[in-house]
């Protein structure tokens, strides 16, 4: 049947006299833990028991499970491939050769109540020898290999993710992890998809929050990362949702947030270092204090994005090169707001707004200016409101061309004056 492999039947033994009497050839517990030959498939047909022990694999073998299982102890895998169905209610350690596994293969148990931070920090670990610590690859389109999580609810905490791994749910709604906060440092080329995120604290937009303070909760906190994909997930009731610094190429797609002080923090290392190259495709921010945060930081994409009911849907703190295009803003009470330069801001939608500062959809205090504002479509008359207001203290600098339906009133500028285009 196996014509390469060497095939070794695990079981255990009931330790009768009958049994030892029919099984004589069959493996007992401690003969497989001192299993020492490679590139062997070994057969599970019955429950192996460790007792508290480990069973080490020799590099390049393979699990075939055949009804049986493996429980109580510690598996140690290298480079091994696992096939059937597949049962190890152990602690897992070492690397794996699968492209695809899935959680509950490792005790990953969706319902419980219980803390199962360690056992898919595990699963994820068995990808660690994949690492690079010197390259990513900008053509990449979908990390491997994949870890799926199927649909339930499962309590997790800190999780660690890794380079080149996929993370996969059955479903935005369907798969849901609870508290957890996913930390990476200076990885490269890993996924997330089809998941729900809850986390613990419950922020509003009416939260007080200091966007210099570290210590928040995060749903995603990233550091020096690079080439991220984000597909189809769902965060909830975070200080943070994602927390990015000097990290590099990210794209989302069809994501959701909400009821968070910060939808996406985009932070630079200072004056527009970093290339950090955002592109947020679909999806929504709303209920939440901030929706997109850019401070520092560079080339950065929104198209067809929602931002609604958040009050400040784009809080632009030194941006560089910024473009909000094809986006809906609806209730929030600054649709865009801090200091507009580098920024375009072309054929979006803007629907009611709040209250704020004369119901201006663009609001710059600070600065404007090498910005190009046009194309868009406002839900109020465009002669009874401002659409871009500007204070009298505002920088304004060349560069600034307005659209013929985008009027601007405050600082030196008439608010009866139409600017297409206005250069100081």
């Amino acid at each position: 049947m196996f014509k390469n492999s060497t095939i070794l039947l695990l079981c255990v033994l009931s330790f009768c006299t009958n049994t030892l009497a029919q099984n004589k050839k069959s493996i007992s517990v401690n003969d497989i833990i001192e299993i020492s030959k490679q590139d062997t498939k070994y057969v599970v047909d019955k429950e192996i028991d460790l007792k508290g022990d480990t069973l080490v694999l020799p590099q390049g073998c393979s699990l075939l499970f055949s009804g049986g299982k493996i429980v109580n102890g510690t598996v140690l895998l290298a480079d091994t491939k696992l096939e059937g169905d597949i049962c190890i209610e152990s602690d897992i350690k070492g690397t794996i050769s699968n492209g695809e596994i899935n959680t509950a293969w490792f005790g990953l148990k969706a319902g419980s109540k219980e803390d199962q931070t360690k056992t898919l920090q595990s699963i994820i670990d068995l990808y660690q020898s994949n690492v690079s610590h010197n390259s990513w690859d900008i053509n990449l389109l979908n990390p491997e290999p994949a870890i799926f999580i199927p649909s339930g609810r499962y309590h997790v905490g800190e999780i660690k993710l890794r380079s080149y791994v996929t993370l996969k749910g059955a479903g935005r709604g369907s798969t849901e992890l609870r508290g957890v906060t996913f930390h990476a440092n200076g990885q490269y080329n890993f996924s997330i998809e089809n998941i729900s995120l809850v986390g613990n604290v419950g922020a509003t937009k009416k939260t007080d929050y200091n966007l210099d303070n570290q210590s928040h909760l995060s749903a995603f906190k990233l550091n020096a990362c690079a080439r991220l994909i984000f597909r189809n997930v769902s965060i909830r009731n975070y200080n943070v949702a994602f927390d990015n610094y000097n990290t590099y190429l990210v794209d989302l797609y069809s994501c959701f947030i909400s009821y968070c002080n910060v939808c996406y923090m985009n932070d630079g290392k200072g004056g527009g270092y970093g290339g950090h190259a955002v592109r947020w495709y679909g999806g929504e921010m709303c209920e939440s204090k901030y929706g997109f945060v850019q401070k520092n930081g560079n080339s950065v994409l929104l198209n067809g994005a929602t931002i609604e009911a958040c009050q400040y849907g784009i809080d632009f703190i030194y941006p560089v090169s910024f473009s909000v295009n094809a986006c809906y803003f609806e209730n929030n009470n600054f649709d865009i707001y801090g200091t507009v330069v580098h920024v375009n801001i072309e054929n979006n939608f803007f629907s009611d707004t709040g209250k704020v500062k004369g119901d201006a959809y663009i609001y710059a205090p600070t600065a404007i200016g090498f910005t190009i504002i046009q194309g868009n479509k406002f839900g109020k008359p465009i002669y009874d409101n401002p659409h871009i207001l500007i204070d009298d203290n505002t920088s304004i600098y060349s560069g600034l061309m307005i659209g013929v339906n985008d009027i601007v009133h405050g600082g030196p500028i008439p608010v009866s004056k139409r600017l297409s285009p206005y250069v100081r």
